[in-house]
């Protein structure tokens, strides 16, 4: 779900589990998102996406996502830029070895989020599970940035209450 501003978000953070769920714990992280294509936008022309994932925990992904037939790839990289881990022997680098000239590689966007996520679950053991997470997502292009605000619901393991249940709280908290 979209959220219109930032006050809403911060209600939605701060509003009791619906469906009767009970909060479990409360993470709260930073990561950013670097997109790359080639000047020519080899990339995009194929349906991959390239993208470089720094934590503010120090972790570093790649990942390279084709969008035909679906496939991701990624793996965790312990090089601190894009072009020392694209030499690597990850599987994400050597696919994107064999698809564009690595070093041609240039920045495109990049999504700096603040992420706060909420684990749900039951009374009971064998209850579902569930996480809420609330996104604060600015947006980088050259010298534009935009701000969005999302919440998104991940169902981890099936039971009661069920995802429509679960849903339907969470429209009418948050009013959509």
């Amino acid at each position: 779900w979209d959220v219109a501003t930032p006050e809403l978000l911060k209600e939605l953070m701060d509003a009791p589990p619906p469906g009767g769920l009970r909060l479990k714990s409360t993470t709260h992280g930073f990561h950013r998102d670097l997109y790359y294509d080639t000047p020519d936008g080899a990339l995009a022309r194929r349906d991959v996406t390239c993208r470089f994932r720094l934590g503010a925990d120090d972790r570093r992904v790649l990942t390279v996502a084709f969008a035909s037939p679906r496939q991701r790839f990624s793996a965790a990289v312990t090089e601190l830029d894009l072009s020392a881990a694209l030499r690597g022997e990850s599987e994400p680098a050597r696919r994107l070895r064999g698809l564009v000239d690595a070093a041609s590689l240039e920045p495109v966007v990049a999504l700096e989020v603040e992420r706060q996520t909420r684990r749900l679950g039951g009374a009971w053991p064998w209850s579902a599970r569930y996480e809420l997470v609330y996104d604060i997502v600015t947006v980088r292009h050259d010298v534009l940035s935009r701000e969005f605000r999302e919440m998104k619901l991940v169902r981890l393991r099936p039971g009661g209450p069920d995802l429509a249940t679960v849903t339907a709280g969470m429209r009418r908290v948050s009013g959509t």
